[in-house]
């Protein structure tokens, strides 16, 4: 699971940060509880002194965010969880976006799946 810069630059995800990403883009603009994180990342209930969740956010930040400090796409929400802030577009399946024109699968910060070696 390799990502992109919209430069062409390698962003490399580990599984969980992948899978972190996948679960803040189908959600956006939905607070996420770090209940409901745990769940969806590991079948299992938060422990709330378990601080890998926030480690993995912080480590996925670092990744797509222009500034870690200022994250304008992972939002914290203060006692709750966070909350995915960024515009999400799905694409067709045929890969045109709504008004018809070819595109990537954009994500977040620029960032995109290589089509051609990431199908």
């Amino acid at each position: 699971r390799q990502f992109y810069s919209i430069k062409g630059h390698s962003v490399p995800l580990t599984d969980t940060e992948f899978e972190l990403l996948i679960i803040f883009l189908r959600n956006p603009s939905r607070i996420m509880s770090r209940d409901d994180l745990c769940r969806a990342l590991r079948g299992r209930p938060w422990d709330p002194m378990d601080r890998n969740l926030d480690g993995h956010v912080a480590r996925l930040r670092r990744k797509i965010e222009q500034d870690p400090a200022d994250p304008q796409f992972i939002k914290t929400v203060w006692n709750v969880g966070y909350v995915f802030a960024g515009e999400v577009e799905q694409a067709a399946p045929d890969g045109r976006a709504a008004g018809g024109e070819r595109s990537s699968p954009v994500h977040p910060s620029g960032l995109y799946k290589n089509p051609q070696t990431d199908g």
